[in-house]
């Protein structure tokens, strides 16, 4: 019996470090897991990803923002700032469970 628990542990280790060593090298972040990248960009808007919302939702929410500061309402979405200024950064919209975020330089 200890010979399986500890082989089951080394396989959970092993298991955690390639996922680590996967996220390390593919770029991406913890806070990334679990969102869809959108095949679509415009002129300032980029990197469109989504989590339980489609594409099609969050372009029609981006579509319809107007300015963007740190902190903004568009349609029943929250978005604020994650990092970067006024002039380029990433912003992280929500609405209960949906949520996308994307990046934007003027």
């Amino acid at each position: 019996m200890r010979v399986l628990t500890t082989l089951a542990l080394a396989t959970v280790f092993a298991l955690g470090a390639v996922v680590a060593t996967a996220m390390a090298c593919g770029g991406v972040t913890a806070a990334e897991a679990g969102y869809t990248h959108c095949p679509w960009r415009d002129a300032t808007i980029y990197h469109v990803r989504v989590k339980d919302t489609s594409c099609k939702q969050a372009k029609s929410v981006v579509k319809d923002m107007g300015s963007i500061s740190k902190t903004f309402t568009v349609g029943d979405f929250k978005c604020r700032r994650l990092n970067g200024s006024s002039l380029a950064g990433t912003w992280r919209c929500t609405n209960g469970l949906q949520r996308f975020r994307f990046e934007f330089a003027d």
